[in-house]
């Protein structure tokens, strides 16, 4: 008899009451569609050798099993997906938004989609709802091709009454019954140190991995780290996620699970637009932009203590400290690199709005609303035989123009 196919996987997981619980029970977890095999690389701890004295050559005593550390973890990749549904009205935050809220640090439903009520300007829209969108929150307008909103992605300065102000102007003014999307929007906290899921107390999670060959039961898992891929025109938008593990069990269970994921697809990149212009400017500028990385690295410390749940557990709570994110831009020069020569050594700060896709239910963009300089002065290099530049910015709290976490999120995730 031999092993069964290493693809066959199910994923799932359910929110602690307290850190690593001993509870076994996964009713109705949530499960994520996750791609692919499962890196368990630094999931189980190790040996560690005797160093008891010896008579003979190449005599050695047993060691002693190891603890699992602040490393264990495992991870997986997921599509982003988008919101999976429409949202003209009420936004639902799906196993998705939820996961990628808390490993980031929060997550809003709010932002109700509407209609436009009547004739706006490039930057604001009457809206037929009031007040259903926060500062600092990510919404869609009109439809592609329409000259006005586009079907493309803004992000909120104000919702009041019926008067929606967006932060980057848009193609045309919307007119009466024009579609305003609303979004999920997953965002960085910038005035806590918890794991809020979602509610603001401290959260952990625990996870069940299971294959056709064995389960495993994972407590006190917390997020390690998350990556971004699949951004280039015609790729497919993926996370990558690390989560820590304070514990692991292995279980004997039923498999394959009955409780399925979501059979949701996503759309690849295409279609959206690259607005960067400078800090508290709302003037539209589309770049030519021709390749987009975003190198977010998670600040997440775990504890060590003595009050554990398992003995062999050293992990006992974990505790967010500063994110880093860079994000690098490769545009096209025609004739401008006199000008990002300059621009650098002006040193303003910029504000960047990235979409990826507009299609309805799967439309992903992302907004940094405080870029600053980083890296090397930009000259020019060769793309594809092309004349490029390439820009480099660090992602930073907007503290100065700021009301709430949201607003001062350094980064935000639309999901429409």
């Amino acid at each position: 008899m031999t092993a069964c196919s290493s693809r066959l996987q199910w994923l799932g997981y359910k929110t602690e009451a307290t850190w690593g619980e001993n509870v076994a029970t996964m009713t109705t977890p949530f499960v994520v569609p996750h791609n692919g095999m499962i890196d368990l690389t630094n999931f189980a701890p190790v040996m560690i050798d005797s160093p008891r004295a010896v008579q003979w050559k190449n005599e050695q005593h047993r060691g002693v099993p190891g603890p699992f550390g602040t490393d264990a973890s495992f991870t997986f990749e997921m599509d982003l997906l988008g919101a999976e549904a429409v949202t003209t009205g009420a936004v639902t935050l799906t196993d998705m938004i939820n996961l990628l809220g808390y490993i980031i640090g929060a997550v809003t439903a709010g932002g109700a989609g509407t209609t436009a009520s009547g004739t706006g300007t490039t930057t604001t829209i009457t809206t037929t709802s009031s007040g259903t969108f926060s500062a600092g929150q990510m919404g869609r307008a009109g439809a592609a091709g329409d000259t006005k909103g586009n079907g493309q992605w803004f992000a909120t300065t104000s919702h009041v009454t019926t008067t929606l102000t967006v932060k980057n102007a848009m193609q045309g003014a919307t007119v009466s019954t024009d579609v305003v999307y609303g979004a999920a929007t997953i965002s960085t906290v910038e005035s806590t140190c918890l794991f809020a899921y979602p509610g603001g107390a401290l959260q952990s999670l625990r996870y069940q991995l299971e294959t056709a060959d064995g389960q495993f039961l994972c407590h006190g898992c917390y997020p390690k780290s998350v990556s971004f891929s699949g951004l280039m025109p015609g790729e497919v938008p993926k996370a990558s996620i690390t989560m820590g593990v304070s514990w692991v069990e292995m279980v004997a269970v039923t498999f394959p699970n009955a409780t399925a994921a979501t059979t949701s697809r996503p759309a690849t990149v295409g279609g959206a637009e690259v607005q960067l212009q400078v800090y508290g400017t709302t003037t539209r500028n589309v770049i030519a932009c021709r390749s987009l990385a975003i190198n977010f690295t998670l600040g997440v410390v775990p504890i060590v203590g003595y009050n554990s749940v398992s003995a062999l557990q050293t992990c006992v709570g974990a505790t967010r400290t500063q994110d880093t994110c860079t994000v690098d831009l490769v545009i096209d020069a025609v004739g401008t690199a006199s000008t990002w020569w300059d621009n650098f050594q002006t040193n303003a700060a910029y504000h960047l709005l990235a979409g990826l896709s507009t299609a309805a239910t799967t439309a992903i963009g992302f907004y940094f609303p405080r870029l600053l300089w980083t890296g090397k002065r930009p000259t020019q290099i060769d793309g594809g035989g092309v004349n490029r530049i390439a820009l480099s910015f660090k992602a930073v709290t907007d503290n100065l123009i700021t009301t709430t976490d949201l607003t001062a999120a350094m980064m935000k995730i639309g999901m429409s």
